[in-house]
């Protein structure tokens, strides 16, 4: 502070000298009359005197500069100066906002240890309950555990007890069991006899109606007298109807030309049938047109229901509806036997034949083929004795195969071919 006052002291003093200094010398200048850049003495004394002023100020503030540091930087680094006055601020203002929370934090952290100090006196006080129930506890438990001696003994000697009562319970229903299952053993035994009984009951009916049926059928066959046997076809057609109304239409004349064939077979000799003699029930019939009104192609036959003599006036029929399709295609083999035949004579070689093609036919039939026209070859007998011929001809053994000629539906005649096969080679067939 001392330096402030002597700094102050000492620019008052240099102002006073240079002021005296510039006075003398505008004087003596203008009584001079001396004259600077063409000016008049006057003039020229005036800029002395402001030269002289603006020296004192100059040097004034260079002794201020010189000696001053807080002036310089007051002066050059004001702006700077206010930036870092600001900032200081802000982080005044920072640290004050800081502060208050961290006086909020602690008066919730002293709330919170207010409160967490009660929770330990509650805890303490729960504590000591605790403390006290627990040795109330341990001395019911004493009076407990004494009880719980004597009641285990107690259990043991009921436990044997029970055991022993079980062991009876068990030996009782073990022979329970045993005589229900000797009861059961005998109810069944007396349930299958009896079912037994009743089955052979029902079947000597079932047999006694059949013989009488037999001895009925056998007597007509004597006689001459059966026209129809039960199960034989008498109408067997392709049908498709494609549209619904045509569909009793078609029934109709199925029914009808069955009838004309029931006619004829019943009453030889008639010429013209004016009367209905067949009997198909109703339900037959409406089955029939459900099935035909889906519009697929039908094998419909009608046969008869059982054995008719001639004359009788009904002829009890039902109708089958079988959907045509392919069942066995070209070429399919559904037979076939191997014999040597030189080894046996005509006779025998065509009942090997005939055997054969039967139980190619009852193939074919299993397979849902409803034809019973069975045709060889091209059909023609020559055909067919052609390769019994060959075959007789051929020494060493033989395969005989039989194969569909063409494709065959359910509807189709039976076409098939007979192969001779030796060796892995057909060596001839009745293939055109």
């Amino acid at each position: 502070m001392v330096s402030g006052y002597i700094l102050v002291l000492a620019v008052l003093v240099l102002g006073g000298v240079i002021a005296t200094i510039g006075d003398r010398l505008g004087s003596k200048i203008g009584k001079a009359r001396l004259s600077l850049f063409n000016l008049r003495p006057k003039d020229t004394a005036v800029v002395v005197t402001i030269l002289t002023g603006g020296f004192i100020s100059a040097s004034t503030l260079g002794i201020l500069f010189a000696t001053s540091a807080q002036l310089r930087a007051g002066v050059f680094e004001f702006n700077q100066v206010q930036d870092r006055l600001r900032q200081a601020r802000q982080d005044l203002e920072t640290a004050r906002r800081d502060l208050e929370a961290s006086a909020a934090q602690r008066e919730q952290a002293r709330r919170s240890q207010q409160e967490a100090q009660r929770q330990l006196d509650r805890t303490n006080q729960q504590l000591r309950a605790a403390v006290e129930q627990q040795r109330q506890t341990a001395v019911r438990l004493e009076d407990v555990e004494t009880r719980s001696a004597s009641l285990r003994s107690d259990l043991v000697k009921l436990q044997q007890e029970r055991q022993d009562l079980l062991a009876q319970r068990q030996a009782v229903r073990d022979q329970i069991d045993q005589l229900k299952t000797q009861l059961q053993s005998r109810d069944r035994e007396v349930a299958s006899r009896e079912a037994q009984l009743r089955e052979l009951e029902s079947k000597q009916t079932s047999l006694t109606r059949e013989i009488q049926q037999l001895e009925q059928t056998l007597i007509a066959f004597r006689r001459g007298n059966v026209a129809l046997t039960r199960g034989q076809v008498l109408v067997s057609k392709l049908v498709q109807i494609l549209a619904p109304q045509g569909t009793q239409e078609a029934i109709d004349m199925i029914l009808r030309e069955a009838n004309v064939v029931a006619a004829q077979a019943t009453r030889p000799g008639i010429q013209e049938v004016r009367e209905q003699i067949i009997q198909i029930p109703q339900a037959e019939v409406d089955r029939l047109r459900e099935q035909l009104r889906t519009g697929r192609p039908f094998v419909v036959r009608i046969l008869s229901a059982a054995n008719v003599v001639v004359g009788e006036p009904r002829v009890f029929v039902f109708s089958d509806a079988t959907p045509n399709q392919l069942l066995l295609p070209a070429g399919r083999s559904i037979g076939s036997t191997s014999l040597v035949p030189s080894s046996l004579d005509a006779d025998e070689l065509r009942q090997r034949i005939n055997l054969l093609l039967t139980a190619a036919q009852l193939r074919a039939r299993q397979q849902g083929v409803l034809s019973e026209v069975l045709e060889i070859g091209d059909g023609r007998i020559e055909t067919l004795l052609r390769f019994l011929s060959q075959l007789r001809q051929t020494p060493g053994e033989v395969t005989i195969e039989v194969v569909t000629s063409e494709a065959i539906s359910t509807a189709d005649a039976l076409q098939l071919d007979l192969r001779a096969i030796q060796n892995g080679q057909v060596k001839f067939s009745t293939e055109p």
